[in-house]
């Protein structure tokens, strides 16, 4: 009974309510500090920093309140050293202040490519695989040769360069290349039918090269691939047909018989 008469009593009811209001009012400033703290609720735009100097946004990033971590380089020619290519968050995000901001740049130098093999490779061979790498083609040099239209040499900057040298990205070449203009002509042999192997023996034989293979029409399966046979070249056949010594001759394949595609 005492107990119960404590508990009702006007001195503990009194410092119970007190009891609850300091736990509200506490909880009430706890949480509009934590909340100006952490900015609950503000948000800021990031602005699209691609395209500019990672140097010259240095002020708008303190003004922002942003930080800024640089995580990789990439290589463009049209943009200048530095220039940022890619960011995360992307322009337009909104969030909250001393968030990071992920760059990527542009290098200030140009990545080296390896220099593929290319002498004694076809020319258009080489020219093609040159612009993949990102190696520019300068000039063409034409140089009288058995071996029409192969690559004899490459040049950087006036000198020979050899396979597996290291070039800038966007390195200006000169190939020079065989030409057989003045070289007897012989005739262009039937080659439809015949296996790329077999047709390589053959063209060898008269002072001709089996150039690139153009396609493999129908070949699904590496099997495909290996019972293909020629069923057209560039140049074509025709029985009048002559060609330089030292031409190459291009090719198609396929699995199927010759005579029942289109192309023969």
């Amino acid at each position: 009974m005492n107990l119960l008469r404590f508990i009702f009593s006007k001195w503990f009811l009194i410092n119970m309510g007190l009891a609850i209001l300091v736990i509200i009012i506490s909880f009430y400033i706890i949480n509009y500090r934590l909340a100006g703290y952490t900015h609950h609720g503000e948000s800021i735009e990031v602005p699209d920093f691609r395209g500019y100097s990672s140097d010259s946004i240095a002020d708008l990033l303190t003004q922002k309140k942003f930080r800024m971590v640089i995580i990789d380089s990439l290589y463009d020619k049209e943009l200048a050293a530095g220039a940022i290519i890619l960011q995360n968050p992307a322009p337009g995000s909104m969030v909250k202040e001393n968030r990071t901001i992920y760059f990527t740049i542009n290098a200030h130098n140009a990545p080296n490519v390896l220099l593929p093999s290319m002498v004694n490779q076809s020319g258009r061979q080489v020219i093609a695989t040159l612009k993949v790498l990102g190696l520019q083609v300068k000039e063409k040099k034409y140089k009288t040769s058995p071996f029409d239209n192969l690559v004899l040499d490459v040049l950087y900057q006036g000198n020979s360069v050899a396979d597996g040298a290291e070039l800038p990205v966007n390195s200006q070449l000169t190939l020079i290349i065989g030409t057989s203009n003045n070289l007897p002509l012989v005739s262009l042999p039937e080659l439809t039918n015949l296996r790329p192997g077999q047709a390589d023996t053959l063209l060898k034989n008269i002072g001709l090269n089996l150039g690139l293979m153009i396609d493999c029409n129908e070949c699904f399966t590496a099997e495909d691939s290996a019972s293909a046979l020629i069923y057209r070249t560039s140049p074509q056949y025709k029985p009048e047909k002559r060609v330089r010594i030292g031409s190459t001759i291009d090719y198609w394949v396929s699995p199927l018989p010759a005579d029942s595609l289109l192309f023969n």
